[in-house]
């Protein structure tokens, strides 16, 4: 079973017999987690726009992710910065041109 979910460029859900995916189509990403994890925590997909050749140097990074209904903001490191986001129709997108990792959940 699949969904598609106006995140960021779009994201796809699909739901397999074990596990639950995200998927971009757009960028060519794809993330995956157990349903068990995914009913916990949901899951994230982190994509690097990578500049014109021959140094390919990183010039943006994405974050999406998707959230169970319990879940109400994300905390995302930004650089060396810790910044919160609510969550909006069980999902969060972020583009920065530093790294983002995703730190912690609001229930």
């Amino acid at each position: 079973m699949a969904k598609y979910v106006a995140v960021d460029t779009g994201l796809w859900v699909v739901n397999g017999v074990g596990d639950t995916c995200i998927v971009q189509a757009h960028g060519g990403a794809v993330s995956c987690v157990s349903r068990r994890s995914f009913l916990k925590t949901g899951t994230a997909l982190g994509v690097v726009k990578l500049g014109p050749p021959p140094q390919r140097k990183p010039q943006e990074f994405i974050v999406s992710g998707i959230v169970p209904d319990q879940i109400t903001a994300v905390d995302l490191l930004v650089g060396d910065r810790v910044r919160r986001f609510a969550i909006h129709s069980n999902s969060y997108s972020l583009r920065a041109r530093v790294p983002v990792i995703v730190k912690r959940f609001e229930r």
